[in-house]
Parts: structure tokens; sequence; C-alpha cells
């Protein structure tokens, strides 16, 4: 932690200090301003993040080898989170890490538009640039929100800069995601198809909510109604999709003939209540942004159906039989277990067979809408906070943020399991930055008890 935010903290902490106090704020921006600039000294060469899966080969006699893999959603959240903390700071330095993500992810978007799952490097000999050792001629992924995070996050930089490069690679995306989309409105996991499961329309890992999302993104940005139609096209393949009542929710994916599918030897056909929430939600969006109530009307009876399905509190199973509507609990090898204890360690901790999902809060949103009706919803959302409400909300988000400041190490990093990567800046930087965008440059309001 940097000396001017310890002491700001300490006095915090010592004296009492009221709630939202432009002390804590001012500790909250140098902590932010710090911690970016120690992401940027974790830059290959200045410019590629160095996320994990960094490894290097010395040989006598031979140059060092050093290859890394790097995600394009870790770029994409890199980015964003550092475009973010320059519009809460103003800070020159928190710019050039968001245009170092949005670089690269214009140096290695495909020749078709998009962004593969990760892209790899090769760095033949200290101090010579990288070579990208990933083929530029791969699919575009949708799943992980690959090609849809990075194209959002250029469209915000194209929007901030007034660079041509991003809005040209903006440009290039958004007539892949455009032509990815089969003529029923459906997006698979890849595009061009490249075979198997991946071919499946895909809802796992929120592929064609993200898809619709993006279409209505670049319809409210550039207004063009290509964009519009697209969403609505996806919103209806939503409609199609949907399983019949009494399991009136959505599987994962689907085989060209709209039946439930099998995906990776662990993911059944089957309803699946994960992805039925995310459908909810992305129904709910459709109607605000165009007003027809078709897109509501699916909604009842998925509720029936997740009501109807907990197996515990608030926990849903991920996935349920047809017909049945028993739990399923796949290991790999598509070794159905009867229950997930039985899974092995491996599946139990590394997949979401149950959890809440958000469905308790997607449920009551839903109901809150129809409450209060479309019109007011949208006017709800254009409001500006009130001062009340602003110092409820600081209240809320200051002890995540003493925390985020407390534990900033010497030279600005976050510790995390593995070291002070860009990838430990993330989440506290998020919480840093939730807190000054509720705290305005030269605003007193909501600042004091």
């Amino acid at each position: 932690m940097g000396s001017r935010a310890l002491l700001v903290l300490t006095s915090l902490l010592c004296g009492g200090v009221a709630l939202g106090n432009a002390g804590l704020r001012q500790a909250a921006i140098d902590a932010l301003i710090q911690g970016t600039a120690n992401a940027r000294t974790q830059l290959f060469y200045g410019r590629y993040p160095e996320l994990p899966d960094v490894f290097e080969g010395t040989a006598e006699g031979k140059p060092i080898t050093v290859k890394a893999k790097i995600e394009a959603y870790g770029v994409t959240r890199l980015g964003e989170t550092a475009l973010r903390a320059y519009r809460c700071t103003g800070d020159a330095g928190c710019l050039s890490l968001a245009r170092s993500c949005a670089d690269l992810l214009v140096d290695v978007q495909t020749e078709h538009g998009g962004w593969g799952p990760g892209m790899s490097f090769t760095f033949s000999k200290p101090g010579e640039p990288p070579r990208l050792s990933t083929s530029r001629a791969g699919s575009g992924a949708f799943d992980d929100n690959s090609t849809q995070g990075a194209v959002t996050l250029l469209m915000e930089m194209a929007e901030e800069t007034k660079e041509t490069l991003y809005r040209e690679a903006v440009e290039r995306a958004l007539a892949l995601i455009l032509k990815a989309q089969f003529p029923n409105g459906a997006w698979t996991q890849y595009y061009p198809l490249i075979g198997g499961y991946s071919d499946h329309y895909t809802f796992n890992d929120s592929a064609i909510n993200d898809c619709i999302r993006v279409m209505l993104e670049a319809y409210d940005r550039y207004g063009d109604a290509k964009y519009l139609a697209s969403t609505e096209r996806g919103g209806d393949f939503i409609i199609a999709s949907q399983l019949k009542p009494p399991q009136a929710g959505w599987a994962q994916q689907y085989s060209h003939d709209m039946k439930p599918a099998w995906a990776r030897s662990y993911e059944p056909p089957s309803a699946c209540s994960a992805v039925t929430r995310n459908n909810i939600r992305t129904l709910m969006e459709l109607y605000l942004e165009t007003g027809k109530e078709k897109y509501l009307a699916p909604i009842p009876a998925v509720i029936e159906w997740l009501e109807a399905s907990p197996i515990a509190p608030d926990t849903w199973a991920r996935f349920y039989e047809l017909e049945t509507n028993e739990p399923l609990y796949y290991d790999r090898g598509q070794k159905r277990v009867s229950d997930w204890s039985e899974l092995s360690e491996e599946r139990r901790t590394g997949y979401g067979y149950r959890g809440s999902f958000g469905i308790p809060d997607t449920i009551a949103v839903y109901r809150k809408l129809k409450r209060v009706g479309r019109e007011r919803t949208l006017r709800a959302r254009q409001r500006p906070m009130t001062a009340k409400a602003r110092r409820a909300a600081l209240k809320e988000l200051e002890p995540a943020v003493r925390q985020a400041i407390e534990s900033q190490m010497p030279g600005g990093g976050w510790l995390t399991e593995r070291t002070t990567e860009p990838r430990g800046f993330i989440e506290p930087a998020r919480r840093l930055c939730g807190y000054l965008e509720l705290a305005p440059w030269g605003e007193s309001e909501g600042l004091t008890a």
C-alpha cells in the first residue's frame, strides 16, 4: 500500500471517521491507481497481459523460450476493469492498461472477426517482441463471453478514444455474430462450425444470451435496425426451444432438430435450471427493449416448474431428467451417479451441479416488473440515485473497500494463490471502482454522515 493511502486508512480506522468520508474516497483512488500501475508492470514488453499458464525452458547456448497462454476472457476482464478505473480516477496509467488489452484483442482477432477461448505466444529471445503461435484462421468462440466480451470492450474503447482501429474491429466482430446466427435465431458454441457437440445450439455458458446482449448494445449505440432484428430472432429462438410443461425450462444445448442433446460427458440432455434463469433474464430485457408481451409469456410456466423443483431451500440441481424431473449427476465418461456426494472429487469441485443460480432474485425481478409495468421500470432505471440511497450503498460497500485497501501489497499489487498477477487485480479494483462510482469527483453529497 502506498504511504498516502496507508496514512488515510489509519486515520479512518483509528479516528472513527464517518462512512463515505472524502478521506476514504481518496484512499480508494490512491489504491486503484497504484494497483493499476502494478498490473502494468506485469505486462510482457509493456503490452501483453501476463495471465496464468506461463512457463519457460532454457538450454545451454540456446535462446530462452517462453510460452504464454492468454485467455480472451481474462484479457477482456482486465481491460474492462482498467477502463472503469480510468473513468473513476482520470489516471492516464489506467487508460494505458486498457489500451494494452484492447490492442492485444485487435492483434489476435481471427480472420473471421471473432476470438478464440485462448491465445498462445512464443517469446524466442529476451527483449524481442512475442510471436503469436495461435492461428488467426480459427473459429470465434461464443461460450464464456469470449467474442462477446471482447467486442463489448472494444465498443467502449472506440467510444472513449475515437480510434478507428477499435471501431473497425467492432464492425468485423458484429458482422461475424450476425453471420453466425442461424435463421431460427440460435447461435452455436463456435463459428465457423468445428464439429461435434460444439455445433449444437448452445445456451451453456450464456453463449446465446451474450450474443443477444451484444446485439442489444450495438443497437443502442449505433441505431442500426439489423442489430435489433437479430436480438428479436434470438428471443424467438428462446421461445421456440422452451420445453413443455410441467418442465417448462430449457436445456443447455439442442441438436439441430431442436432436441436436448449431450455436450461433454457430464452434461446430459436435461432441463437445466441455470440456463433457465439466464433465459428469464434475457426475455425480460427483450420485453423492456421492444415492449412485446410475447417475451414475457413463457415465464409464468417456467417459474411454476422452478418453484416445484428445489432440492433444498433456495437450491436447485443444475440438471433435471426429462419427464421424471429427477436431479441428474454425471461423472466424466457419462457415468451417472445417484447423488452429488457420489461424484468424483474433481467433478464435485470443478462444476456447478447444484446451487441457487440467482433463481430467487430473478423470480423477484420478474414479479416486480409485472407489478410496476414496463414504463415505470424503464423510468426507474434512468432516475438518478437519491442522496439517501447513495449513502446506504456507500455504507454497504465500505467494509469491502477497506478490505481491498488493507490487503494491498507493497508496490500496489494484491496477492493471489499464485502471485501478484493481473488477475488478482481485477476483483479488488472492481470493489474500489464500485465505491468511487457512487462518490464522484467534486461531489460532497452522500460523502458525509
